[in-house]
Formats: C-alpha cells, sequence, structure tokens
C-alpha cells in the first residue's frame, strides 16, 4: 500500500472544485470574549470512569491511488491524551474510526455507518472520492457536526454542519501570494501547468494577488511542447521579483530545475500541500529558501506548545506513524471536540452541534489560530464556513520547513492592506 500525503488531497478536491464551478471572489450561550488555551492536558490527570462517548472518523486505508493512514493516528494519539487527563469530565473518550477506502460510495457508506452509531461527532472525516456532497446531506439531516476538516470540497465550506480547521484551499492560495505581498513584493507571476486542477489553483492565486491591485502574468507550462519547461521557465521569470507555483506535484521538481537554471534570483513560493517530505527530501539544497504557507503550526515549530503537545502525543500513542499535516489535523480536530464538549457538557451530536454553533469564547490548542464561531468575520462570502482564516508562512531550510516567527496571520485582510 502506497501511503500519500496532503498533496493527494489538496490537488484531487481542486478537480473537485472545477467540477462543480465555483468561482473565486476576489474580494449564544457562551458569552465570554477572552480565549480559552486548552488542550488533552487540561483536564485532571485522573483515570476517566464514567460511561463512554464515541467519535467518528473515516479516510482511506488501504486503496494503492490514496490512502491515509495518518488520520486514524492522529485522532488516536489525541484520544490517549484527552484519556490520559480525566476524558471528557470523567467520561471515557472512543475512536470509531471506518476504512472508506477512497471510495465515493463507501464514504457515504461510513457516513451512514457512524450516524447509526450514534457517535458524537464526526472528527476530520476525509470525503475526496464522492464530490456530490451527500454525506454533508446525511449528516446534516441527522444533526451530526462535522469537526476539523481541511477545508477543501465546497460542502465543507458551505455546510451548516461542518467547522472545518482552517481556510481551506482559498487560504492556501492567499497566504502564498501574501507571503510576498507582504515582503513589498509586487512583480509577481504565477507558473503553473496543464492541468485542469493546477490550473483552478491558479485563479485563487491570482484573485488573491488581484485583491492587493496586482495582475500577475500566467505562465502554463506544456510537459508535452516544453518537457524540460524551460520555454515556461524563461517566460514567467521576464521581470519578475515573486513566483508561485501551483503545478501538479509530479511537475514541481522539473519546474524549479527550470528555473534555477535560468538567471532568477527573487523568491519562489507555494503551499504546503505540494511539498511534503518526500519531495522535500528529492529536491534536496535546490528547495532551500521557497517560502510555504500552512493551514497548521509547521510540525518543526517546537517552541509552540500545541505542535510539542501533539508530537508527544504521536510518540506516545501513535508510535511509527506519520507525522504531518494530515495527522496534526486530525489530532487539532479531536482537540476542538474535546474543548467544546467539556466545557457545554456536551456528550451527544445535538449537543455537540449547538456547542459549536455558539461558540464564542475562542478556543486555543496551539495548532491553529484561536478558534471561534460566533462573531467570526467572512473571508469570501461564497464560503460560509471559513471560520479561522489563517496560515503560517514558513520557509525552506535543509529538507524542512520552518516558521518565520511571525505566528498566524489572515492572508484575506494582508493582500487587502
Amino acid at each position: 500500500m502506497k501511503s500519500r500525503s496532503t498533496l493527494v488531497r489538496a490537488m484531487s478536491v481542486v478537480i473537485g472544485l472545477v467540477a462543480v464551478a465555483l468561482v473565486v471572489a476576489a474580494c449564544s450561550t457562551n458569552s465570554s470574549s477572552s480565549t480559552s488555551t486548552t488542550s488533552g492536558g487540561s483536564g485532571s490527570s485522573s483515570t476517566p470512569t464514567g460511561s463512554p462517548i464515541t467519535i467518528g472518523g473515516f479516510d482511506s486505508l488501504s486503496n494503492p491511488e490514496y490512502s491515509a493512514p495518518e488520520t486514524q493516528s492522529g485522532l488516536q494519539a489525541a484520544v490517549g491524551d484527552i484519556n490520559a487527563h480525566g476524558g471528557i469530565n470523567g467520561h471515557v473518550l472512543k475512536l470509531n474510526f471506518c476504512n472508506s477506502g477512497y471510495i465515493a460510495n463507501q464514504e457515504l457508506a461510513c457516513t451512514n455507518q457512524l450516524i447509526a452509531a450514534n457517535v458524537t461527532a464526526l472528527v476530520a472525516p476525509s470525503i475526496l472520492a464522492d464530490q456530490t456532497g451527500r454525506e454533508y446531506t446525511a449528516a446534516q439531516a441527522a444533526g451530526m457536526p462535522i469537526i476539523g476538516t481541511q477545508g477543501l470540497t465546497p460542502p465543507e465550506l458551505t455546510s451548516p454542519v461542518t467547522f472545518p480547521a482552517g481556510s481551506g484551499i482559498p487560504g492556501w492560495a492567499y497566504g502564498a501570494a501574501d507571503a510576498l505581498v507582504s515582503q513589498g513584493i509586487r512583480k509577481i507571476n504565477i507558473l503553473t501547468d496543464t492541468n485542469g486542477s493546477s490550473q483552478y489553483f491558479a485563479s485563487f492565486i491570482a484573485a488573491g494577488l488581484k485583491s492587493a491591485g496586482i495582475t500577475p502574468q500566467i505562465v502554463t507550462a506544456d510537459p508535452t511542447s516544453d518537457p524540460t519547461f524551460s520555454t515556461a521557465a524563461a517566460k514567467v521569470t521576464q521581470g519578475a521579483e515573486g513566483i508561485i507555483m501551483c503545478p501538479s506535484p509530479v511537475n514541481i521538481p522539473k519546474m524549479i530545475t527550470a528555473i534555477k537554471q535560468t538567471s532568477y534570483t527573487g523568491k519562489l513560493a507555494s503551499i504546503t500541500a505540494l511539498f511534503p517530505p518526500a519531495i522535500l527530501q528529492a529536491l534536496g539544497s535546490s528547495a532551500n529558501g521557497i517560502i510555504l504557507s500552512s493551514q497548521m503550526a509547521f510540525t518543526t515549530d517546537t517552541s509552540n506548545s500545541g505542535v510539542k503537545q501533539f508530537l508527544a502525543d504521536m510518540n506516545k500513542y501513535a508510535p511509527g506513524a506519520a507525522v504531518d499535516n494530515t495527522s496534526e489535523t486530525a489530532w487539532t480536530g479531536a482537540m476542538l471536540y474535546a474543548a467544546v464538549a467539556r466545557n457545554d457538557k456536551a456528550y451527544d451530536a445535538a449537543s455537540v452541534l449547538n456547542g459549536f454553533k455558539t461558540l464564542s469564547t475562542p478556543i486555543d490548542v496551539g495548532t491553529l489560530a484561536p478558534y471561534k464561531v460566533v462573531g467570526a468575520v467572512q473571508p469570501l462570502p461564497q464560503y460560509t464556513r471559513i471560520f479561522n482564516p489563517t496560515v503560517q508562512i514558513g520557509a525552506v531550510a535543509n529538507g524542512k520547513v520552518e516558521a518565520n516567527g511571525k505566528g498566524f496571520v489572515n492572508p484575506f485582510t494582508g493582500l487587502k492592506g
């Protein structure tokens, strides 16, 4: 079985975005306004003895085209930590995980199976093979909250029962644009390829730059007529101080090599989904200095208390499992769930859903910006479920992405000045 990381997830979803032809615009019970810092360790250290509370999750574990066991590992690590610190107000937290196999009908079957099992929430489920939105319709009908997803499909960003962890594909794209603009760079071009998903991703980046008053040149590298990408590289570097790359992942190494062979000395930027550890290792020193935007805190940032706890939990409760953006997102989703369930004494789906709908006290788990729902400002009107519009920016150094030290930033407002 060949395990793939977030890059497959992101690019698969962009194809779904094309299919529904959405266009990116250029554009209470909790009363406290203070920030609540939380992790699994915020509970007591006693062993929970109360009746079990169950969360559900699913992802592909066995499909050679796409599999992400990291989702299950991240959830297991969080559940282990939560139970080690008293569970949910003394109740044992359990995980019911379904193997969706990257099969459309199986993703729906997992959704219905977990709803029938009376789980209290679906946490970080992966709905990629099925782009119809049936799973979200089923969850809405059942009053089942969907928590901590990556925000990669239109239903995720519009369904009234979803609470994505971050700003999804729009945030990634706008973040890459803001990473350059915030450094005072104005002459920015975009390099993509002929793949439809890549072209659509480029439109997100162009929309972000347009909101900053920049009209980029979009250059398409054609692997058929320009197999080394040298022609495209010569064109995209012309007069550019910054280049944002958004090709199919397989073309990343070739694209960087072509750019490096020109006299270009400006900045290169992209998103973390296209630069997983395997590609960073393959690129070696040629990747040094590339700027990347991320929905989550970088796993290399051990000064971040949330990242430090996540790494410790993975080591203890899921030893040997991949530590990446996918497992980190799943862990984060479970920690958000636990904080709301504890605060609202939410022990069934209806209570958890209400707890999230009325969440006005920001929850800070460290791995993403403080999270709230009530009062959250939507950066793009057509995506009504972006409650956390922030990203982090980092740069590649010696095979790893190091955070720039500025923490979480809002690229949507940043680009507008």
